[in-house]
């Protein structure tokens, strides 16, 4: 990618040099993980801020969390199949260099946090609770004096923060937070006073162990690195052919499996409609039963693999939605809800899950069922109704 139109000859020797790193760094000459102060000097912030500049304005304020704007952007305007190196590419950089403005501003503000070394997995018998179940109250948790921070402390914390802290209290306790349901996950979090939000449960179960903005940086990295390039590149341009065929009249990749028109407008997911009518294309509107399902390693999970799966559905007379990721190593690594089954009953779903757990078998990571409801006239996913019970069950205990 050329910057030539932004340069003129009336750069400054430092401007000059500020294009020469930038193209540098897209030419493959300097590799993103050294745009560093130590590597770039002076001229490091200049860099840096650039690529920042090239995410969607509406992601690149401070309040989303990097783990929303790793999920959430994708290349926006359609783009011809030569290019998708190049705007993955851009993208990589820019979330790369979005990262480490958060670690920056979180160092100046909270400091860095120590991470202690993780505990072995700890076995755990495993117990899912829907959104419509009572939610445990955190009477007896566990001592205060395990803890760096009291039940009133922790009860100030939401969101990452709380999370943080979270994990930390299940390093002391040697409890391992990714081998929990997401219903048991947010059990823990009220047990021990702290109010995680619905980002925390839908993020890979990994996360969860995370005690600061740096190690989720590190680990991403770490993750993204197990995606080999040929898995990458498979879904990279099995994303593009669904995108664009969403834009076409004819949206079916077989009988009666059909690309959802959204797909084309979407940034993050792709959506596709099973054994349904085209009247059915309002259902995200209404309340819907959902499945949630993740694979241990993404390499698995081809276009190919993903696309018989959803032929297994058909034939298996599944009614409802399906929807999966837009980008493997970007965004895929992240999420607890790799797969989402939409189904058109509560039994659609059902259904669902069951050959979700079949076809996948060993492969199978995380699963989850639940409901999104309309709640006092606003629609709330079910992540969102585990964080509001999270909210209620700490925040209005006696004390």
């Amino acid at each position: 990618m050329s910057i030539e139109n932004q340069t003129t000859n009336t750069e400054s020797s430092g401007e000059k040099k500020i294009t020469e790193y930038i193209e540098r760094i897209y030419q493959g000459e300097i590799d993103p993980d050294d745009i560093t102060p130590e590597k770039l000097g002076p001229f490091y912030s200049k860099v840096r801020d650039y690529f920042i500049e090239q995410i969607p304005s509406r992601y690149s304020d401070d309040s989303w969390p990097i783990e929303l704007v790793a999920d959430m952007w994708n290349p926006a305007q359609p783009i011809d199949s030569e290019d998708v190196e190049k705007q993955r590419l851009t993208r990589r950089i820019a979330l790369h260099c979005y990262e480490l403005s958060l670690s920056e501003a979180q160092n100046k503000t909270i400091g860095h946090l120590p991470v202690g070394k993780l505990p072995d997995p700890v076995v755990r018998e495993t117990t899912s609770l829907s959104a419509s179940e009572e939610m445990p109250t955190p009477n007896q948790p566990a001592s205060e004096t395990s803890h760096s921070l009291s039940v009133e402390e922790r009860k100030k914390l939401n969101g990452w923060p709380a999370s943080y802290e979270l994990a930390k209290i299940a390093i002391k306790e040697g409890v391992d937070l990714s081998s929990l349901s997401r219903e048991e996950y947010a059990s823990f979090a009220i047990q021990n006073h702290l109010t995680i939000d619905d980002s925390q449960l839908r993020t890979a179960p990994w996360q969860r162990m995370c005690t600061s903005v740096e190690e989720i940086v590190s680990k991403n990295k770490e993750e993204a690195l197990k995606i080999t390039e040929e898995s990458d590149k498979s879904f990279a341009r099995f994303c593009y052919e669904m995108k664009d065929k969403a834009s076409q009249r004819d949206r079916f990749i077989s009988d009666n499996i059909r690309v959802r028109e959204g797909t084309k407008d979407s940034d993050s997911w792709l959506y596709f409609g099973i054994n349904t009518d085209s009247n059915k294309e309002g259902a995200e509107a209404l309340e819907t039963y959902k499945s949630y399902v993740s694979i241990k390693d993404l390499n698995s999970l081809t276009p190919d693999r993903f696309t018989e799966f959803m032929r297994l559905l058909q034939e298996t007379n599944y009614k409802g939605d399906v929807k999966i990721f837009q980008d493997m190593a970007g965004q895929g690594i992240k999420l607890n809800d790799q797969i989402v089954i939409h189904g058109s009953s509560e039994a659609d779903a059902r259904l669902g899950l069951e050959l979700a757990e079949n076809f996948f078998g060993n492969d199978l990571d995380q699963k989850s069922f639940g409901k999104d409801e309309i709640i006092d006239g606003e629609k709330m996913s079910y992540s969102q109704i585990l964080a509001q019970q999270i909210t209620k069950a700490i925040h209005t205990e006696n004390s």
